[in-house]
């Protein structure tokens, strides 16, 4: 008798111990496949979007899940706003300030304030992130920053109104938008070329401070797009030269382009509209009404199937989903948004 309960507690002892190894590889399965698949939703719930609200100095924070994670003081009249591409630091020109306010995203609080030239509008960041470029709107100019140092290492005279800036993705060219393109080479940090858009002077900012004035570029760096009046201009950057002009929306103020170039969104800031152009055909394909003053635009996704529009007037970033053409979320931010921009 003895002998069979020692038995049969030897294989209760072992059944259990069977149970708890599977359990124990089971949680380790769980646990791997959670790993698989948290970065990229880590990723993207991590994912934040910086907007400069001009007449309250401060810049808003608030993530993909439209929630407003901070509000961070910065200069007088703040409009522009870049990220780098590690997602570490964000630069925000102060208009009114003559100056750019460089901000910690450990943190979200600024760092230093770097003296630029007169009325900066927009900023844009080296790939390598090691430089900054500032259109510098009165003077004209473009204000080279050396992020290291966060000091201003070259100024680049500019014969246009230099508002809009972007570079292209290896960083060896600035594009900067007036009333016509500019053309800086990064190594020299010289102008070499400018390429005549036409179209009438874009004025700088209109009546409720928005740039009259958008400028992207695609990934393959191949095409820029400028919105300005009531077009959107096509230039060729390898002879740098016009391409097309597509008419999209009265008062066409902000532009941007998909992930694959097949598409670019303008906003139309008169018209109350957003234009979708085919890139193929550089023609209008789809316009939806959005009812605000746009002064600003990014795509929230890859595809372009969410558009992010910043509303001046109504002191909101207002969400596009353009396949449905429904606004699915509106986000209160500060007084009078320009510039807003996506972390990498």
């Amino acid at each position: 008798m003895w002998h069979s309960f020692w038995r049969n507690s030897q294989t209760s002892l072992f059944s259990y111990r069977l149970i708890l190894l599977a359990i124990v590889i089971f949680s380790i399965f769980i646990a791997l496949r959670m790993a698989q698949i948290n970065p990229a939703q880590s990723q993207q719930q991590s994912r934040q979007i910086y907007v400069a609200n001009y007449s309250n100095n401060s810049v808003s924070v608030f993530s993909n899940i439209n929630q407003i994670a901070s509000t961070i003081p910065v200069g007088n009249g703040p409009f522009g706003v870049a990220i780098n591409s590690a997602g570490t630091r964000v630069y925000v020109t102060n208009r009114d300030g003559n100056n750019v306010s460089v901000i910690d995203r450990n943190t979200n609080a600024v760092i230093a304030t770097i003296p630029v030239g007169l009325q900066p509008y927009g900023v844009a960041v080296t790939p390598d992130g090691s430089k900054a470029y500032v259109a510098n709107g009165d003077d004209p100019s473009v204000s080279v920053i050396n992020t290291s140092s966060n000091s201003v290492i070259a100024t680049i005279p500019i014969s246009d109104q230099p508002m809009p800036i972007i570079i292209n993705s290896v960083g060896t060219r600035a594009y900067v938008g007036g009333n016509d393109i500019t053309v800086i080479d990064t190594t020299t940090n010289s102008v070499i070329a400018t390429i005549p858009v036409g179209g009438g002077s874009s004025d700088g900012p209109d009546a409720v401070g928005s740039p009259n004035v958008g400028l992207a570029i695609n990934q393959s760096g191949t095409r820029i797009y400028m919105a300005k009046n009531s077009f959107l201009y096509i230039a060729d950057t390898a002879t740098n030269s016009l391409l097309d002009t597509v008419t999209v929306g009265d008062g066409a103020s902000a532009v941007a382009v998909n992930s694959d170039g097949s598409r670019i969104f303008v906003a139309n800031n008169i018209a109350f509209t957003l234009s979708i152009i085919d890139a193929g055909i550089n023609r209008v394909i789809n316009t939806i009404p959005i009812g605000i003053h746009a002064t600003s635009l990014i795509l929230l996704n890859q595809s372009g199937s969410r558009v992010g529009i910043t509303s001046f007037t109504g002191n909101t970033v207002w969400v596009v989903d353009v396949p449905t053409k429904q606004i699915v979320d509106i986000i209160q931010v500060g007084r009078n948004p320009e510039i807003l921009s996506v972390t990498p």
